[in-house]
């Protein structure tokens, strides 16, 4: 008779025992006291690696194995068989806490405390740099955990110290990428409001000038989700993040995430919000964004080089857009900021400003033309902001987003 077949019969006898109160349960520290005197810890490891691939034994050779992952004798021989077949830290929890039994893990089981040094072997041996693998964490444990009770454990100092049994480095990263993760779903679980997140992260906001800043990015990816079950608008978004980082430094992150899959949606509602929004416009002036810096993110998102020494590659169309846009923000700063009054006098010499600036930013922008077409366009938009102003600021109410929306050029 051959071990495995051997195996076949101690299996059959351990499904019996199993079934009936009566029969003695089997020891399985004897059993592998018996085959250590036969084969050696790899050979003991091999027979129930193999066993574990025929039908009905499967849960035998996994009882087993659940007992030497807790004997130093064999419990990297198993783990290294286990990572040899693929087998993933969600996969291995299954084994040690069957699906179709109740169990409650607490961080202080040695099975527990074994599982989270497969965790760390595994990503760490296959070298996966997948952030998919925290998720996969916590949907392991979610599926024997109440999530009040995970909720509890995933900040705890017992679940860190857990960690810290395992002599495996990059432990502690992997620790606070799991909490962020959790925190995330913590959240949005719980409904909070972005900016209402962004105050309880606070003491974490640092280096937000970095644009690839790992809680700049997280905050930003709460809001993706959170804009998924409610509203959280660009303005709102807007105003926390020019909290905690300069104009450029926003305009800089935004721009650096657009090709990403991840935000490029978000990054572009953002960026062009900054054009056709009134309310974004109004925000803007009363954060004090400057027009300088304003024109900056003009020239950065038309892609144009402001100071080119080929004008001619500056399509007319580019170009009025371009002045168009700065000279439709330059009105809102003189309204909001500078408290500036719309008669002909004070029009025509705002105009000129910053029509003086234009022409020494942008090559060949001040043709007759152009300024003519600027001047009228702009002279029609302010002819509707007073009237707007008149009617809607005794009411208190925002000015409507059409009032500055340019015909274009065709």
């Amino acid at each position: 008779m051959t071990p495995i077949e051997w195996l076949k019969h101690v299996n059959a006898y351990w499904i019996i025992s199993n079934l009936d109160d009566s029969i003695e349960k089997y020891d399985n520290t004897k059993l592998l006291a018996f085959l250590a005197e036969k084969f050696k810890p790899r050979g003991v490891v091999d027979l129930f690696g193999k066993l574990a691939n025929i039908p009905n034994c499967e849960r035998f050779a996994e009882d087993v194995q659940r007992t030497m992952v807790l004997d130093s004798t064999y419990k990297d021989l198993v783990f290294g068989l286990w990572i040899d077949k693929g087998y993933s830290p969600e996969t291995i929890l299954d084994i040690f806490f069957f699906t179709h039994k109740p169990a409650v893990i607490k961080v202080t089981d040695q099975l527990f405390l074994v599982w989270l040094g497969y965790f760390t072997w595994y990503w760490k041996l296959t070298n996966s740099k997948s952030p998919l693998r925290y998720v996969d964490f916590l949907k392991a444990l979610r599926k024997y955990l109440p999530i009040d009770y995970l909720d509890e454990m995933i900040p705890s100092q017992a679940l860190k110290e857990a960690f810290l049994k395992q002599q495996v480095d990059g432990v502690l990263d992997d620790l606070n990428i799991i909490r962020w993760t959790w925190l995330m779903d913590y959240f949005l679980r719980k409904k909070v409001r972005p900016d209402r997140v962004f105050l309880k992260i606070n003491k974490y906001l640092h280096d937000l000038d970095n644009p690839d800043s790992p809680v700049l990015l997280w905050m930003l990816n709460y809001v993706v989700w959170y804009r998924r079950q409610s509203t959280f608008t660009n303005t709102e978004l807007f105003i926390f993040l020019t909290s905690k980082l300069s104009f450029e430094s926003l305009m800089k992150m935004l721009r650096s995430q657009w090709k990403s899959p991840q935000f490029k949606k978000l990054a572009n509602d953002m960026l062009n919000s900054m054009f056709s929004s009134t309310t974004m416009l109004t925000t803007l002036a009363k954060s004090g964004v400057k027009l300088e810096e304003y024109f900056r993110h003009l020239v950065s998102v038309y892609n144009t080089a402001a100071t080119s020494s080929e004008p001619k590659f500056m399509a007319l169309t580019i170009r009025y857009d371009m002045a168009s846009q700065y000279l439709k923000y330059a009105l809102v700063v003189d309204y909001h900021i500078r408290n500036m009054k719309y008669d002909d006098s004070s029009f025509d010499k705002s105009f000129n400003t910053s029509f003086d600036f234009l022409s020494k930013e942008m090559n060949d922008i001040s043709d007759s033309f152009l300024k003519k077409l600027l001047h009228d366009m702009l002279m029609m938009v302010t002819c509707r902001f007073k009237i707007s102003v008149v009617m809607l600021s005794a009411a208190n109410y925002p000015l409507h987003e059409k009032i500055w929306t340019f015909p274009s050029i065709t």
